[in-house]
């Protein structure tokens, strides 16, 4: 099995910068770009985890994606998150990040509004409702909304559906990890055999 080949042949290898192993965050689909952590998440910069641009997932079925949640459901769980929203009117993106990303989203209702840290609202949203923060379009419609954006995951590091095109297209494994993760370099940190 080829899963199998490619465990034994990378077995006990680590991805470094400058000889210190950095945590290598893989996500579904990028949606055209990755993202950077220091704007994704309260994180340091990371020379390897900058963020690139992607052209290999656009074969993902979540390249581009278009959800609807009731107005009802998305208030009953911003409340249940500890916010006080009271007759919901609308939400949009505040500020984006160098990968266009969404940071803050503004939520508006009939007290006024309040700014949300765009990480967190997607996960009370559902992340089956915003599949990524990379959002395009929020359209109110009634007693509902609709969503559209691109890719799917937090966007931070590995795309595994662009990694899985430029495999197909010839690139090798180390090839690939260079390619999102930015002057890393594939070091032996275990013995060969020591898990054989």
């Amino acid at each position: 099995i080829a899963s199998t080949r490619a465990v034994k042949e990378t077995q006990g290898q680590v991805l470094s910068y400058r000889g210190k192993v950095f945590p290598s965050f893989f996500h579904s689909t990028c949606g055209g770009h990755t993202a950077n952590i220091a704007d994704l998440w309260d994180m340091q910069e990371h020379p390897s985890l900058r963020g690139v641009e992607c052209d290999f997932c656009k074969l993902s079925r979540h390249y581009r994606w278009s959800s609807e949640i009731s107005r009802f459901d998305l208030e009953k769980k911003l409340k249940g998150a500890g916010y006080s929203v009271f007759g919901l009117q609308s939400f949009e993106v505040g500020i984006k990040d160098r990968g266009k990303r969404a940071k803050t989203i503004i939520v508006r209702d009939s007290k006024g509004k309040k700014t949300i840290v765009a990480s967190d609202f997607r996960f009370i949203a559902g992340p089956d409702k915003i599949k990524s923060s990379l959002i395009e379009k929020i359209e109110n419609r009634g007693d509902k909304f609709r969503i559209r954006g691109k890719g799917w995951g937090h966007g931070a590091g590995l795309c595994q559906y662009g990694a899985r095109h430029l495999g197909e297209l010839g690139y090798v494994a180390k090839q690939i990890l260079r390619f999102y993760y930015p002057d890393s370099e594939t070091t032996q940190f275990w013995p060969q055999n020591q898990f054989l």
